[in-house]
């Protein structure tokens, strides 16, 4: 996340975004390259809460362009349907706006042979933005 630290919300979830890597989610295997973590600490271990993996996630991890190269940025609340948001943005260059309380519509985590994320609140078309290799910054 190129030295951004792990996001955390006021009920103590943790969020990260993940670079390259293997992707499989058949039990007891929960590999996410690419993807977009909410986590849980408790008892002593790590629990993924919910995820969220760009459709094109194989094409991210065949040309190095991670998604996790940007950090999360967790956004203050916001008005509307969506209170809670974040955004991510990676090496691609696309915009990933996403609803933290849900981060997926339906749960459906990836979107196997689809075009773009219906699942999630919003994105931009790729290259939107360079690559990001920093951290993500919110001012008022």
């Amino acid at each position: 996340m190129s030295g951004a630290g792990i996001a955390a919300d006021t009920s103590g979830n943790l969020y990260l975004a993940s670079g390259n890597g293997s992707f499989d989610t058949s039990y007891p295997a929960l590999d996410l390259g690419n993807s977009i973590m909410k986590l849980s600490y408790g008892s002593g271990a790590f629990k993924v809460l919910d995820y969220f993996t760009p459709y094109n996630q194989s094409n991210l991890n065949g040309n190095d362009t991670d998604l996790g190269s940007g950090g999360v940025l967790l956004l203050p609340d916001q008005p509307g349907s969506h209170t809670h948001e974040m955004v991510v943005v990676g090496k691609e260059g696309k915009i990933y706006l996403i609803n933290r309380d849900l981060l997926t519509t339906n749960n459906p985590h990836y979107c196997s042979g689809c075009s773009s994320d219906p699942q999630i609140v919003q994105e931009s078309p790729s290259g939107e933005i360079g690559g990001m290799y920093a951290c993500l910054l919110y001012t008022s």
